[in-house]
C-alpha cells in the first residue's frame, strides 16, 4: 500500500518533491502489474521513466509517463489485457481507471496509449 510515510521517505531519501516521488512509486507499482500480468513480455520498455528507473536512479529527473513498443501483440489484445489488469481495479491501495487514446491517420492506427487516472488518499492524479 502507498502511504504518506513511505512515500515521503522516498522524497526526502531522494531528494524529490513529494507530489514527483508519489507518481514515481505509483509508475513502480503500474510496471510491476503489467509484469505479473505478462505484458512485459510483449513490451519493449523504453524512454525518460525507463532511463531513469534502469540508469539514474535516485535523481530529480522525471518523466510522467510508460513508454512502450509492442511486440507480438496488436493493438486490439494490448488494449483488451490493459484493461483486464488496470481498468478499475485497485492494485496496493490505488484505484486504476483507463481512457483509450488513440493517434490514427488514414484509418490506421500509428499508437494507441492509454491515460491511466489513478485514485488515492482521498486525492486525484492523473497519469499519461
Amino acid at each position: 500500500m502507498l502511504s504518506q510515510a513511505n512515500t515521503d521517505h522516498y522524497a526526502q531519501a531522494s531528494k524529490i518533491d513529494t507530489y514527483v516521488a508519489e507518481r514515481d512509486v505509483v509508475l513502480t507499482y503500474v510496471l510491476k502489474i503489467l509484469d505479473g500480468g505478462g505484458l512485459l513480455d510483449n513490451l519493449a520498455f523504453k524512454g525518460g521513466t525507463c532511463l531513469k528507473k534502469i540508469y539514474y536512479g535516485k535523481t530529480p529527473r522525471f518523466s510522467e509517463d510508460l513508454d512502450f513498443t509492442s511486440s507480438g501483440i496488436d493493438v486490439d489484445s494490448l488494449k483488451r489485457k490493459l484493461k483486464s489488469l488496470l481498468h478499475d481495479k485497485e492494485h496496493y491501495g490505488i484505484h486504476f481507471r483507463i481512457n483509450d487514446q488513440y493517434s490514427s491517420k488514414a484509418g490506421v492506427v500509428l499508437s494507441y496509449g492509454a491515460v491511466i487516472a489513478i485514485v488515492m488518499r482521498g486525492t486525484r492524479m492523473s497519469s499519461n
